[in-house]
């Protein structure tokens, strides 16, 4: 029976640059992680019964980790929600100020790129509690809604301006269209 030759061994330097790559890949996953681990930690006092789930729904749509905390305690100075804290010490109360917070600190590049959706959480903060809900400010019950009026000036100029995009705040998902 003839034998047969085995195939060689890499050379002993590609053995060595494998090695090395394995263990600078391994490296990097490990600063990943823990980048991830110790990354700004932001901690959001709320209830599904408040505007905090839309500070939650922006904050999913982009990226941004988050962990939920009871509405109670948090330093909000009329004691509502939601209220945000971040590791930094950040403390933020209401959703649209939240809401620009979170933006600025993790989405926006300019004060231009703010300039397309900051006013709409402004608008939508203002003005669109009372359209969706008939609120009295310092009341919080429902006493009826407005969005299905389009003969309300308010809603009758956001439902042509959506007709016409479908982003509030520029190109992509935004605070604008979180808090709208």
């Amino acid at each position: 029976v003839p034998v047969r030759e085995l195939p060689r061994a890499p050379p002993r330097r590609f053995a060595l640059s494998v090695l090395a790559t394995t263990f600078a890949l391994s490296v990097l996953m490990a600063l990943a992680i823990l980048v991830n681990t110790f990354a700004m930690a932001v901690t959001l006092h709320g209830t599904p019964q408040s505007r905090s789930p839309l500070v939650n729904w922006y904050a999913i749509e982009a990226g941004i980790p988050f962990t939920m905390a009871p509405p109670r305690p948090s330093n909000h100075p009329f004691d509502q929600v939601p209220f945000l804290t971040d590791d930094g010490g950040v403390e933020v109360f209401e959703s649209g100020a939240c809401l620009l917070y979170l933006a600025d600190k993790y989405a926006s590049s300019s004060a231009e790129e703010r300039a397309a959706w900051t006013p709409w959480v402004v608008w939508a903060n203002s003005e669109l509690d009372g359209l969706c809900f008939g609120a009295v400010p310092g009341d919080h019950r429902v006493r009826g809604e407005s969005m299905s009026k389009p003969e309300v000036r308010s809603v009758g100029r956001l439902d042509q301006i959506l007709g016409g995009r479908e982003w509030l705040g520029g190109d992509g998902f935004s605070g604008a269209d979180a808090a709208a």
